[in-house]
């Protein structure tokens, strides 16, 4: 016997049902292909609860069918209930032994700070920006408020020096129209004081004939004429009142001036006069304080004025007529003398 092996005969291989291109080909011939790309969804996936949300939870779903005639209606009820799961225990604080985590270094963690410094100040700016940007009309609304109430009374209008030149002329045009018995002069002054709109002309002859040929009265009376019924100070109002403030305060001026008792002179001390105390006798020269007395400086740092100044202002002029005023009693009883028998 020889000692090899049967290792059995090879059977034929069986051709194969299907074909290559059935066996190579991803689709199969004679497959009907899905012509709706859609798929399908699960209709209890929004029903089914998260992982650790509940113990046990129970879905159901009834479906009901009906024909009615060529329609069809499918009604479908979904119901679920859930047991919720008790709240997790609260997890427990790993003690550290005070040393930085092991996978941050001491630099990343002040980064990180920072960063959080950095991020909490962005905010804070936001918001001031934000609050600028709402309050900032209401800021300037009261400045503009404050500056006005600097500037006088809400009646008060500061005037050119055009327009007190023309104040001071409005009382010769009330005497040239109250002679010619017209209203153009006065008429022309109103509008060169800035008036807009200009008073009618039946105001401005009822004023003329109401002043007694007084400018600050036909002021006030076309004041009233103009707009009796006011609640505010139109720019109109404001300029005829500012007019008839230009036009008396001389008068006003002067009244106070007489009425306000004035201050008491100050005593000044005579050249002549000097404050000597007695000399002390000592025993001895040695015995004698220090007696130097330094120059005094030839600028001391302080201004004074012994002459008296007046203010320029128009409005003060009336200090002179008091001046002579009070002078022309002394030039009286002072007597004549004739220097004609002087000369003789």
């Amino acid at each position: 016997m020889s000692g090899r092996k049967n290792r059995g005969t090879k059977r034929p291989q069986r051709p194969s049902e299907t074909g290559i291109l059935d066996r190579f080909s991803p689709t199969k011939f004679g497959k009907i292909l899905p012509t709706n790309t859609k798929t399908k969804q699960d209709a209890f996936k929004c029903f089914r609860p998260g992982k650790g949300e509940c113990l046990e939870y129970e879905i159901s779903q009834t479906e009901l069918k009906m024909d009615a005639g060529d329609t069809k209606i499918n009604i479908k009820d979904t119901q679920a209930t859930y047991i919720p799961a008790p709240p997790a225990p609260p997890r427990k604080k790993k003690k550290s032994e005070g040393l930085c985590p092991p996978m941050k270094f001491i630099n990343e963690i002040w980064l990180e700070k920072q960063d959080a410094l950095q991020e909490k100040y962005r905010m804070e700016l936001k918001k001031y920006i934000k609050y600028q940007k709402l309050h900032k009309g209401l800021k300037h609304a009261k400045l503009h408020t404050f500056l006005l109430s600097m500037a006088g009374p809400e009646w008060f209008q500061e005037l050119s020096p055009i327009q007190l030149r023309t104040v001071d002329q409005l009382q010769c045009c009330i005497l040239l129209d109250i002679r010619d018995n017209t209203i153009s002069n006065v008429q022309e002054n109103i509008g060169n004081l800035g008036l807009v709109r200009r008073p009618r002309q039946r105001h401005l002859s009822k004023a003329l004939k109401l002043c007694c040929k007084d400018a600050v009265e036909f002021l006030l009376i076309l004041y009233q004429l103009i707009n009796p019924k006011r609640n505010e100070y139109s720019v109109n109002d404001r300029l005829l009142l500012s007019a008839v403030v230009h036009l008396t305060m001389m008068d006003t001026l002067r009244e106070l001036h007489v009425r306000i008792p004035s201050p008491p002179a100050r005593k000044t001390k005579k050249e002549n006069e000097v404050a000597t105390r007695p000399a002390k006798k000592y025993s001895s020269p040695y015995l004698e304080p220090y007696s130097y007395t330094p120059m005094v400086p030839k600028h001391t740092g302080v201004y004074t004025n012994p002459r008296i100044q007046h203010p320029d202002s128009s409005y003060f002029d009336y200090i002179f007529s008091l001046i002579r005023r009070c002078l022309f009693p002394i030039f009286n009883r002072v007597p004549k003398i004739d220097w004609t028998k002087i000369n003789q």
